[in-house]
């Protein structure tokens, strides 16, 4: 069991600093409610992007790749 979850932990942590290298950090949805009366709600969405150093994404691609081998070794 352990040895599924650092190999799953490792795996998010690789696939979110490749896409931070990418597309120069991580995109996510932002909605805001504008108007609410009653059973009406007027909402806009916008699609926003956390900025994150090329530096911070790379200790994050190592350390995933750490996760991935620690949890291949806990197998043995």
């Amino acid at each position: 069991m352990r040895r599924t979850v650092l190999i799953v932990i490792g795996l998010v942590l690789v696939i979110a600093a490749a896409v931070a290298f990418a597309r120069g950090g991580l995109p996510y949805r932002d909605s805001d409610t504008l108007v609410h009366i009653g059973d009406v709600k007027v909402s806009a969405s916008s699609n926003k992007k956390f900025s994150v150093p090329p530096l911070v994404s790379g200790l994050v691609l190592v350390a995933g790749v750490g996760f991935i081998v620690a949890g291949a070794r806990t197998g043995r």
